[in-house]
């Protein structure tokens, strides 16, 4: 979709009556496709399909945060190659990449980027990415379990014939 990806601001959410009591204001654009946000130290992170980029202060006046990008990960421009969630802990933020799938459903193969179907540990500091976890088809959702421990959910299809959740860390 050649359409930027955008992030909103909502102002009014824990008070709305309605969708009329809620602002939304553009504070981002120019993003391929963001799937999960993550706020640490009060700065925006951003998961994309091919990355993860920092919003900073608007520099240039526009109204608009500035995308500075951290990370690149595996990417093969196919249309299904999402980024899923966005947590972090101290060290890094973590990220589900599904594979590629053809229009229809079934798993492109070869997959056009190594790495997909792989959970990531991002290094908050330098950015190097490493692999976590591997074997997923679309890991969709990703939480903390009760003693800290990494759980990814992951999307039936092809070869997968049941949603499943799983501790990767």
């Amino acid at each position: 979709d050649p359409t930027p990806g955008e992030v909103f601001l909502l102002e009014g959410v824990t008070d709305a009556d309605g969708p009329e009591d809620v602002t939304a204001t553009k504070i981002a654009t120019g993003l391929l496709n963001p799937m999960g946000v993550d706020v640490v130290d009060g700065n925006l992170w951003v998961s994309e399909r091919d990355g993860l980029t920092e919003l900073t202060p608007d520099a240039d006046g526009d109204g608009m945060l500035e995308n500075r990008r951290h990370a690149d990960w595996p990417y093969g421009g196919t249309f299904h190659e999402f980024a899923f969630g966005l947590l972090h802990d101290e060290e890094n933020f973590y990220v589900s990449l599904s594979v590629a799938i053809d229009n229809g459903g079934a798993t492109t193969n070869p997959q056009p980027a190594d790495g997909r179907g792989t959970t990531y540990a991002v290094d908050r500091e330098t950015g190097e990415i490493s692999a976590v976890s591997g074997g997923l088809r679309t890991p969709n959702g990703m939480g903390w379990g009760p003693d800290d421990e990494l759980f990814v959910m992951d999307n039936q299809g092809a070869w997968l014939p049941a949603s499943k959740m799983v501790q990767v860390e």
